[in-house]
């Protein structure tokens, strides 16, 4: 909230006037006493002795002055400085039997006293009130340089706010020059890399189209001549093919020969055939009874031109359980060679003669038509 300040002279004026109508009640009191003392020391019949104070109309205060000076202000000013309290009437001694009448106090001197006395507190309030209006001053004064010394900072740290301004605005604009002058040289660094990289492309695609001609050169060099290889291998393979053939069938042509006996004394024309380390041990129908063993093992869902034989070396122990199965000669395809290896591992035991143990080692021929 503001404050409100009263106005000097208007308090002057009402002190001054409130002042005066004090100092006219103090001069009637002061008057009233000395009358009433004045005739209590006369005799029985006084003589009756009238004064009157006759005081300026202009230093009463009017009735409306003094309801405003009644009413509460907002701010109110100093208090004047309190009249000096009236003297107490001293005890009058006690009256002599016949006082006479040189012992009554003088109207004239009383009046005079009185009119000092209120003289002097009149001047004493003047005093008061000068000593208050250069305080009053003095306190304005005070708050006017404070206030200056306020304004005075306030447009230096506008100042200072302003340079500072000023200076980050400067610091801003370097800032951004620096920047963009950064970015304009990293932008050339790598427009020169681009060159840079766009010619070695080029120089390694010149070496790489150099390096595919020479490699498709040397590779048709090599696919001719390994042509030519695999022309000469297929020739020799396929004479070593057929002398392998003609070996091999005159090797079955033997074998056959040397089983037909077994075979036809079972009574079984099947291709599985069993050749035995003592023949003279088997019965008649041992070699049937094997051949059926493992045919009911074997599985097999290729289709295989022909009947290929594969040829197994297999050793038994004389319970007729598998110790090891070997593959002596293929049949020329892998994955029947496989499938009549599986089919007899999976004749554990084998079947052995009725007329004793099992031979411990055998000689399986399988083929896929079996």
């Amino acid at each position: 909230m503001a404050r409100q300040h009263a106005d000097p002279t208007l308090q002057g004026s009402n002190a001054h006037s409130l002042l005066s109508f004090l100092l006219a009640l103090l001069m009637h009191a002061g008057l009233g006493v000395l009358l009433f003392v004045g005739i209590s020391w006369q005799q029985p019949q006084p003589e009756v002795v009238q004064a009157e104070l006759w005081i300026p109309m202009e230093d009463l205060p009017s009735p409306e002055e003094v309801q405003q000076q009644a009413q509460p202000e907002p701010q109110p000013a100093p208090e004047p400085p309190a009249p000096a309290p009236t003297p107490a009437p001293k005890a009058a001694p006690a009256p002599e039997p016949e006082p006479t009448a040189a012992q009554q106090p003088d109207p004239a001197i009383a009046i005079a006293k009185a009119k000092e006395e209120a003289e002097r507190k009149a001047a004493e309030a003047r005093r008061e009130e000068e000593k208050r209006r250069k305080a009053e001053e003095e306190k304005q004064r005070q708050e006017a340089e404070a206030r200056e010394r306020e304004r005075a900072r306030q447009q230096e740290e506008k100042r200072q706010a302003e340079q500072k301004r000023q200076a980050e605005e400067k610091r801003r604009a370097e800032e951004q020059a620096r920047r963009e002058r950064e970015e304009a040289e990293r932008r050339a660094a790598e427009e020169k890399q681009r060159e840079e990289a766009r010619k070695k492309q080029q120089e390694e695609a010149r070496q790489r189209k150099l390096a595919e001609e020479k490699a498709a050169q040397e590779k048709a060099e090599k696919e001719k001549a390994a042509r030519k290889a695999a022309e000469e291998k297929a020739v020799a393979e396929k004479a070593a093919a057929e002398k392998a053939a003609q070996q091999r069938k005159a090797a079955e042509a033997r074998r056959k020969a040397a089983v037909s006996a077994l075979l036809s004394q079972a009574g079984d024309a099947e291709s599985t055939t069993v050749h035995g380390s003592t023949s003279g041990s088997r019965d008649a129908g041992y070699a049937a009874r094997v051949s059926s063993a493992i045919r009911g093992n074997t599985t097999f869902t290729q289709y295989v031109s022909g009947n290929p034989q594969a040829v197994f070396d297999v050793r038994l122990s004389a319970s007729g359980k598998v110790l090891d199965v070997k593959l002596k000669q293929s049949s020329g395809n892998g994955a029947w060679d496989s499938a009549a290896e599986r089919a007899i591992r999976r004749t554990d035991p084998f079947p052995c003669p009725k007329t004793g143990s099992c031979e411990t080692t055998l000689e399986i021929h399988h083929g896929p038509q079996d």
